[in-house]
């Protein structure tokens, strides 16, 4: 497998439990370049998630993974940022480098 640096990856989540931290979908955006704090509705979350755990990562194999942008799942959210699929997370794709509680949910 081809080592590939430099490709830090994030996903925002409700817990900090395995199958939440290792989704489906990322984004590439740091988190806090959401204009006026507004990560939730820049990167598309649904209501659900309530944003309370943020993992950062190292995508290192990007075979099979979807570079697409954010949709809107509500009115109220703007479309845009850079997403990934990434098919299998776990075995595959992902190195989890950490995952923090955030003292401000998003």
């Amino acid at each position: 497998m081809r080592e590939i640096s430099g490709i830090t990856v994030y996903r925002v989540t409700s817990t900090d439990r395995p199958e939440d931290v290792y989704g489906n979908w990322l984004t590439i955006v740091i988190s806090s370049s959401a204009p006026f704090n507004n990560y939730r509705s820049y990167a598309g979350l649904p209501n659900s998630n309530t944003g309370q755990y943020l993992t950062v990562g190292n995508l290192y194999n990007p075979e099979g993974c979807i570079f697409d942008r954010a949709k809107k799942l509500y009115w109220w959210q703007v479309e845009g940022w850079l997403e990934v699929y990434v098919p299998d997370p776990v075995n595959q794709h992902v190195r989890v480098i950490i995952t923090t509680k955030l003292s401000n949910p998003y």
